[in-house]
Parts: C-alpha cells; structure tokens; sequence
C-alpha cells in the first residue's frame, strides 16, 4: 500500500492525543507528524509510547524532536488526564485538536455474563475519559476563539453489537455527547467530529476480555473485510480535516446505519438474533 499523502490541514498544528501507543492512536499520530503537526501524545502502555518515540527517530532524526512529546497516563486517571490536558496548553500556548482516541473492547458476552466491575471498567475509559478529555480540552479552546474536538466512537455506537452490549452502550454514548456538543461548542468557534469506523486491523479486539467467549470463534464470526489502519486512519484524518461532524466507514457502516434509522424493528428481526446466535456459538461453555 502506498504511503498515505500528508493531511496539510495538521501542519503547524498543537494536537493532543490520547491512546497513542498502538493500533489507530499510533498511526494517527505517525500520519499527524508527516503532516507537519507537533503532536502530545500519551498512553498507560509506556514500553509502547517507547517504540513510537524510537520509531520517530529513526524516520525524522534528532532535529525534529520537538515535534513529538509523549507521556505516561492512564485515561481513567481524571487529575493526570487533566493534568495532561492544562500542561500540553501551558507549554504550547494553545491546543488546535485533541483527539480523545483512548478506548478498549472490554468483557464481551451477554449482559448475564457481566458484572457491575465490567461495566464500570468501560464506561470510565470509552465513556468518562472522552467526555473528560474534550471537556478539558475545550475549556481551553474557547478561551481561544478556536479548536476541533475529535472523539473515537465505533460503527457499534450507531449499529449496535448485542453480543458486546457494554461496548456498544459506551460508545453509541460518545456519539450523542459529541452531536450534542457540536451544536453549543460551534458557538465559539470550536468544531466536534465524533469517528465510526467499522472492523480496523488493530489490537484493541486481540486485547478484549472475552469472558465466556473464544477470540478465534469470535474473530471468524465477523462476516466482513478489516480495514488496514493506515488505510482507516487516512479515512478518518480526512473526514477531520473536512470538519465532518460524523465519520463512518466503510460502506457497510452507513448501510446499516440508514437501515437501523429507517427499519429499526427489520434491523433488529434480521441482525440482532444473527449477532447473539454467533456470539452463543462463540461461547466456551456450548
């Protein structure tokens, strides 16, 4: 695959970023660095944001060091997220974006699978931490006049996964938070894009806790193609740059979004016992 052409709307961009150190975070901020943009980057994984910092290095050497700074945090942390936030504005003088892009898959499985610890481990990372960190982040940038907001959501937040009902809860959240929010934040010059990608070749669905169900079946289950994260991360920094107030992709997303909205009891006569026969299917215990 060719290497993806810069997004010029990033250059001399301040862009904070949660979720860094692998997967989408990762190549997000590598695609925002040939971009041109100085890039604040955190993540809990600091052996990861290690390789990224090495990985910089080695393509745009020494004399571009500034253009990247990374820092140990855990999202669910709301003072050092806060913290992160006050410290990147401080020491740069202004945030231009802050991509809430932190998140996991979490416990999988049917709500009688789950517990109260299940579902309070997603919502504070998928859900709190976004609404933490863009709140944070906007309260600087309308002291600005300006800033865009980006938040990572999921197909699943607008198509819904009955087999992974925590995931899909928290993330159907972040898009009415950032829907909502981009009506009163453009008031003052800020802009909101919320992002919906499908399947992504990345590592957040190798690192769900599964439960009482197995990775393979599960993976195996998925009847569509997953995109190549650069590929995803093109889409999205595109969808951004265009100021878009929702990024869904591929095209199955939005077909099954239009039919969710348009038939919701069709949609969920045809997909929903689909998904909970292959999530039974996928179970340890069958």
């Amino acid at each position: 695959m060719a290497t993806p052409r810069p997004h010029f709307a990033f250059a001399d961009k301040i862009i904070v970023i949660t979720g860094a150190a692998s997967g989408i975070g990762r190549e997000t901020v590598n695609q925002l660095l040939d971009s041109g943009a100085t890039v604040v980057a955190s993540d809990k994984d600091s052996k990861g944001l290690e390789f990224l910092h090495a990985d910089f290095l080695k393509k745009h050497g020494t004399s571009s060091l500034a253009a990247l700074e990374t820092h140990v945090i855990d999202v669910a942390d709301v003072a050092s997220l806060r913290a992160f936030v006050d410290n990147a504005a401080k020491q740069h003088g202004r945030i231009d974006y802050m991509f809430s892009n932190a998140g996991i898959t979490g416990r999988t499985g049917e709500v009688r699978d789950l517990n109260v610890e299940d579902w309070e481990h997603i919502v504070n990372i998928n859900l709190m931490a976004v609404i933490h960190g863009a709140s944070f982040a906007y309260a600087h940038m309308r002291k600005q006049g300006h800033g865009h907001l980006v938040n990572m959501a999921s197909a699943a937040g607008l198509i819904g996964i009955p087999s992974a009902i925590p995931y899909s809860t928290t993330k159907a959240a972040v898009v009415a938070f950032s829907r909502d929010l981009r009506s009163e934040a453009a008031t003052f010059g800020v802009n909101v894009t919320v992002l919906c990608p499908g399947f992504i070749e990345s590592r957040i669905f190798d690192n769900a806790l599964l439960g009482t169900m197995d990775i393979q079946k599960s993976k195996d289950a998925i009847p569509v193609k997953f995109v190549p994260v650069k590929l995803a991360v093109r889409k999205m920094l595109k969808g951004v740059a265009a100021r878009s107030w929702i990024v869904a992709f591929p095209g199955y997303v939005r077909v099954l979004w239009f039919l969710r909205r348009l038939a919701p009891g069709l949609y969920d006569r045809l997909l929903g016992p689909a998904a909970i026969r292959d999530g039974r299917k996928s179970r340890f215990d069958t």
